[in-house]
């Protein structure tokens, strides 16, 4: 019996990641509000940086943040991704602790570093052990909903962060930006979503292209290197495919050199998604040029996203929003459940703690 597409991502869906993925953005404000309020008191004078420490989807919105913040923070803003911090942290850093689940090893090890540091920490989870060691040390928390596989739960991790920093001056006001993001989520969801015109729906074809090779994602210093490592993770999570990332300007000074071999040579076919957005600035707009130019002389595939919105932060959410529904259909594409992550799972429960997730 044949099936409408839309049909055909309802069974191949079967725990239902359309259906969060389209909740997503009414969490986005909340979180912001959230964010901003458990800045109680006047941040320090002397903060010197803040670092997201986190791991998996929980670790994303600490990247997209650096890159909303890039060129307006008066301090660097850094995702670490491990147990223990690094060294620069002490008593004028920031810590933020981000473990959607609340029980991630690393996540907690590194709130715990933190504090024997004396750094000014907050906490954003869903629950779990991270939450219950924040209330024990009056860290302020906010409390995220639970159920959602980590990576859905952007809406509120990433805008919980967006919020804070901008109650940490980090970041100018936000509120317009915010309600135009989620706004614009939600026209992009429906663009996007499968009972939408499949011919008109540039998701899905994209999703045609990129399951025939090994995606490669392209971001750019600024606003898009975060977005181009969300849509990596999520072809890696949502579609199980193998994928990469890079940034312009450094790829010009290295990965390059991995497109010289003749197109030809044996091995999978790679296909470049290039990221584009309207402040990249003339230098990477001219480089990016040159660079598609080039791999298309040498037989590779090019396609294009470009950011759509005003606000630096909507422009953001219009990536990530096409990325996640390009995995999201990728996974259809493939006959793979985009939900379960069988060997995360696993060799999460095989190394330093059983039974642990971002």
């Amino acid at each position: 019996m044949v099936r409408t597409f839309a049909e055909r991502c309802r069974v191949v869906d079967a725990a239902g990641m359309a259906q969060h993925m389209l909740r997503a953005p009414a969490m986005a404000k909340t979180a912001y509000e959230d964010g901003r309020r458990i800045v109680e008191t006047q941040p320090p004078a002397d903060l010197s940086h803040l670092v997201v420490a986190g791991m998996g989807g929980s670790a994303i919105g600490g990247d997209l943040l650096g890159d909303l913040a890039a060129g307006t923070s008066p301090v660097p803003i850094v995702t670490h991704r491990s147990f223990s911090l690094p060294a620069f942290v002490g008593p004028s850093s920031g810590v933020v602790a981000v473990s959607y689940s609340g029980e991630t090893a690393e996540t907690l090890s590194a709130f715990a570093e933190a504090s024997s540091r004396g750094a000014l920490r907050w906490v954003v989870a869903s629950g779990g052990t991270l939450a219950e060691r924040a209330a024990a040390s009056n860290v302020a928390a906010v409390a995220v909903p639970g159920g959602l596989p980590p990576r859905v739960a952007v809406g509120s991790l990433f805008f919980s962060l967006v919020g804070l920093a901008e109650g940490l001056g980090l970041l100018g006001p936000q509120a317009e930006a915010v309600e135009e993001a989620a706004s614009a989520w939600v026209r992009l969801n429906d663009r996007y979503r499968s009972e939408a015109d499949e011919d008109a729906n540039p998701a899905l074809t994209l999703a045609h292209r990129l399951v025939q090779g090994v995606p490669t994602i392209y971001g750019a210093a600024g606003l898009t290197e975060g977005v181009a490592r969300r849509w990596k993770c999520q072809l890696n999570e949502n579609s199980k495919m193998a994928a990469t990332n890079e940034t312009l300007p450094e790829l010009i000074h290295n990965e390059v050199a991995s497109y010289e071999l003749d197109p030809t040579h044996p091995g999978p076919a790679r296909l470049v998604v290039l990221l584009e957005d309207d402040d990249d600035g003339p230098e990477v707009v001219r480089q990016r040029s040159h660079l598609a130019e080039w791999l298309l002389e040498r037989g590779i595939s090019v396609e294009r996203a470009a950011s759509e919105g005003h606000s630096r932060l909507a422009r953001l959410i219009s990536l990530v929003v096409l990325g996640d529904w390009v995995s999201y259909y990728a996974a259809v594409l493939r006959g793979v459940d985009p939900t379960p992550v069988a060997s995360i799972d696993t060799l999460k429960a095989l190394g330093s703690a059983p039974n642990v997730s971002p």
